[in-house]
Order: C-alpha cells, then sequence, then structure tokens
C-alpha cells in the first residue's frame, strides 16, 4: 500500500463526511443546530484525519493509538447526532 488513501476505512470515513456535510444541510436554521453542526463535522472530519496521520507514522503502538482516537470520535458522533438529535432514529432501537 502506497498511501492511507487506499485504506478502505480512510475511504469509508470519507465517504461519512461527504454523507454528513449533505444531511446538514437539511438542519433546521436555528443557532443550536449551527452550533451542533459545526462540532459534528469537525468532530467527523477528524477520523479520516486521525486514521492519515496514524498510517503516516506506521508505528504499532502510535498508529493504534490514532485508530482509537478515531473510533471515539465516532461514538461522540453517533451520541450528538443519532441519539440526542434523533437524526436517524429508525438506525437506533
Amino acid at each position: 500500500m502506497k498511501d492511507f488513501r487506499e485504506l478502505v476505512v480512510w475511504q469509508k470515513a470519507m465517504d461519512l463526511f461527504e454523507d454528513l456535510v449533505k444531511d446538514v444541510e437539511t438542519f433546521p436554521k436555528t443557532e443550536a443546530a449551527r452550533i451542533i453542526s459545526n462540532q459534528v463535522l469537525r468532530s467527523v472530519s477528524s477520523v479520516s484525519a486521525n486514521i492519515a496521520e496514524g498510517y503516516g507514522r506506521r508505528k504499532g503502538k502510535e498508529y493504534e493509538h490514532y485508530l482509537y482516537i478515531s473510533r471515539g470520535v465516532l461514538n461522540q458522533y453517533y451520541v450528538v447526532i443519532l441519539h440526542n438529535m434523533g437524526v436517524y432514529k429508525h438506525i437506533i432501537k
């Protein structure tokens, strides 16, 4: 593998970010929704960035550390968006 862009997990993280960008455009035009949108966009964009940074270090424990950070960010995303805001409520049961 030549670089991080070949990693399926990085590609999926980018797809998630692109989908999220489209989704936040449908959020209500309120101050609260704007604040949450900005927070979630920053968080989710860091997932692919952390995967890329970890891949660039390519040292077992360090790479693993960045993957754990990415997973933690995704957990934050699920709590804020999927649970608290009720977006995609049909996914959460």
